[in-house]
């Protein structure tokens, strides 16, 4: 097996038939399977699971009775997975890019120190095209080497990098943050994340967020492990905004 594909599922399930159209219509490969969790979500998502199954062969669901949070639901799906490549996706994203798993893989047999990348991201409907625009587009870096944000929508890392660095902390509360410490667990192993300009996704962004509650504290934890080290995404940010998660936007 070749790509595992992680997405927890809580709520808005309209994005999540968005998502899957969008799926179908950009996955040519087929050499992967497909791990649902299922945070307690309503009868529309089990429909949608249901129609899914019939069009994955290798379509799983764990079912939970209640939302146990984003790092909680990923690691279920990584001890679940059996691919070589995992890639985690939000419900709430639309695939751009024909073929966009090979050009993952691609980038991240680049090197073996990659243990992360990440797509293109836009956030508007009317932006939903090839030309890579910085004011449409989240941003990687600021120069050349200065990471501000990393894409924790849609990423996708080698098998490897959580056997080495682990799997993704779960003291993180619900929502933020869980994806910046694992990426300065990355950076205190020695190794590097990446991002694939040939992949472009579009991102409901907040949709999720936005019905979740908690997390208020996250912050608070990523300070304390973080702050003051040399490992912290955050504080490679300009002054200006650091120690924030930022979206740049600039023309």
């Amino acid at each position: 097996m070749t790509f595992s594909i992680i997405m927890p599922v809580k709520g808005n399930s309209s994005f999540t038939r968005d998502f899957f159209t969008s799926f179908h219509k950009n996955t040519q490969s087929r050499d992967y399977e497909f791990i649902v969790i299922n945070n307690g979500d309503d009868e529309e998502t089990h429909q949608i699971l249901e129609e899914q199954s019939e069009k994955i062969s290798k379509l799983s669901v764990i079912n939970n009775d209640k939302n146990i949070g984003v790092a909680a639901s990923w690691n279920q799906g990584i001890k679940e997975a059996k691919g070589d490549y995992i890639c985690i996706v939000n419900n709430d994203i639309e695939i751009l890019t024909p073929g966009w798993l090979g050009f993952f893989k691609k980038r991240l047999d680049k090197s073996t120190s990659i243990y992360w990348t990440s797509p293109m991201t836009c956030y508007s409907k009317n932006n939903k095209n090839r030309q890579f625009r910085p004011s449409h587009y989240e941003q990687l870096k600021y120069g050349t080497d200065i990471y501000s944000y990393v894409v924790g929508c849609c990423f996708m890392c080698p098998l490897k990098a959580f056997e080495d660095v682990g799997l993704f902390d779960e003291k993180f509360e619900m929502k933020y943050y869980e994806d910046l410490d694992f990426i300065n667990r990355i950076f205190s192993k020695g190794k590097m994340v990446s991002m694939t300009h040939d992949v472009l996704v579009y991102h409901a962004v907040g949709a999720t967020s936005r019905i979740t509650k908690g997390g208020g504290g996250n912050y608070d934890r990523y300070k304390m492990k973080w702050e003051n080290t040399n490992f912290d995404i955050l504080a490679k940010q300009p002054n200006k905004i650091k120690g924030i998660k930022h979206f740049d936007q600039r023309k």
